[in-house]
């Protein structure tokens, strides 16, 4: 019965709730062809002996279950922006690296678009940073629903935003970049005070491996188009 508690225990640690479920199942019947086997358990509680693995490997599977959404959680904290939902900066260059590797193989191209919001600090010093927060989240959201679900969208640092667009010629990248500039332009931000808040964006624009091979220059170029 111990030995069905820990491996049961274990597996949850390990393995996803439908494994869990299956082996406490297999294990269970395993454990009680063995002791109705011997002589000595004939008058044993197999009521209560069925109720105790059941109840052990209930828990277990509630425990692994609740753990693995902890460590998801934690994970997804680790690689996104507190602020906006958006992956981080070091996601970013991580994913960026990989990307890079994927497209040389497929011999495709990839674009990178860094945008930054004009005159963020005179909105901040207009406005309150209130409304600078709620200008990002505003551009955040935009970024998103303008982009593929293959595409990688993270907030680069303060009001700098930047795209990773794999399979992406500069003709895509600047239908994306358009796309996005008119939407923030067209839809104003409306303040806590009823204010609207007009924003607009700087883009910058650069494609592996049309305007560079090196993939460290590719924010760099990329940025002093803004």
């Amino acid at each position: 019965i111990l030995y069905v508690g820990l491996s049961v225990q274990g597996c949850a640690i390990l393995l996803k709730e439908r494994w869990v479920i299956w082996i406490s199942i297999a294990e269970m019947i395993a454990v009680l062809t063995i002791l109705q086997s011997m002589a000595k358990t004939t008058g044993a509680n197999w009521l209560s002996l069925f109720a105790f693995i059941l109840a052990t490997s209930a828990i277990a599977v509630s425990y692994g279950h609740t753990n693995r959404k902890q460590l998801e959680q934690i994970h997804d904290l680790s690689i996104r922006d507190s602020l906006t939902g958006l992956y981080n900066r070091r996601y970013m260059e991580e994913t960026f690296d990989r990307e890079i590797e994927r497209m040389i193989r497929k011999e495709r191209k990839l674009a990178v678009i860094m945008t930054d919001v004009d005159y963020f600090k005179t909105i901040n010093d207009s406005y309150g940073h209130v409304v600078g927060y709620l200008v990002l989240l505003h551009i955040a959201q935009i970024l998103k629903s303008n982009t593929r679900s293959s595409d990688i969208v993270c907030r680069y640092g303060g009001d700098e935003f930047t795209l990773i667009l794999p399979e992406c010629d500069e003709n895509g990248a600047m239908a994306v970049a358009n796309r996005i500039s008119k939407r923030i332009e067209r839809e104003k931000l409306i303040a806590p005070d009823g204010t609207k808040v007009g924003i607009t964006i700087s883009i910058g624009i650069c494609v592996y491996p049309q305007h560079t091979m090196s993939q460290k220059d590719m924010f760099v170029i990329a940025d002093s188009m803004m």
